[in-house]
């Protein structure tokens, strides 16, 4: 059943609807973290984005998500000519839990295409630097 929660929430969370826009999802349609996750207390996640080219990045940010939290680890790219889009961090917290990892770090590069008026697509290289911080659940 954990399984199945799982894959509902990364099929609700999952590939833009239209270019240029991610997926609409109603909140109340997105499960909370705890019912994907039973073993997780809190998830704390830093996060960075960044360009290619460093010139244009981000200030680092935290947010902490508890249980009760709906489970929405979607971000837009921070490209304004990228179209569809984004970085989806459930699957790294799927892929920690799954072997009780308490904290991933790493870099994700955005899947979009960059299509600026007059040119021909490319790929979107902005990037999503990331630090994870999970906590379980006391037994």
């Amino acid at each position: 059943m954990l399984s199945s929660l799982r894959k509902a929430a990364a099929r609700l969370l999952g590939s833009p609807a239209s270019a240029g826009e991610p997926r609409r999802v109603a909140l109340d349609d997105v499960p909370q973290l705890g019912t994907v996750y039973p073993e997780l207390d809190t998830v704390t996640m830093t996060l960075r984005f960044s360009s290619p080219d460093g010139e244009h990045s981000t200030a680092p940010y935290s947010r902490t998500f508890d249980a009760r939290t709906r489970a929405n680890l979607s971000f837009r790219c921070k490209n304004p000519n990228c179209c569809q889009g984004g970085f989806e961090l459930l699957g790294l917290i799927d892929r920690a839990t799954a072997s009780r990892r308490d904290s991933v770090t790493g870099t994700d590069l955005c899947a979009g295409m960059e299509s600026p008026r007059g040119t021909s697509q490319r790929r979107c290289h902005h990037e999503l630097h990331y630090r994870i911080a999970i906590r379980y659940r006391q037994h």
